[in-house]
């Protein structure tokens, strides 16, 4: 309650706050890419990148159909 009530007086904090957090949540995929690539053999990197952006392809195909259905 009191976090909420400073946010309202104070929304300037909010955008630092957002910018910093959406950093931390996205700076691992480097990290995350990097590790699959050291275990996968080079001759088969490109199937596992494919079925990664197979992947990242779900996450953008449901919020196409979740504003569709908005």
């Amino acid at each position: 309650v009191f976090f909420k009530s400073f946010l309202n007086s104070h929304p300037f904090v909010l955008v630092p706050v957002y910018v910093v957090r959406t950093a931390l949540m996205n700076s691992s995929y480097p990290l995350q890419e990097s590790i699959l690539m050291d275990f996968v053999p080079k001759n088969q990197r490109a199937r596992w990148k494919s079925l990664e952006s197979i992947s990242q392809f779900g996450w953008c195909g449901s919020a196409a159909l979740g504003g569709f259905l908005a």
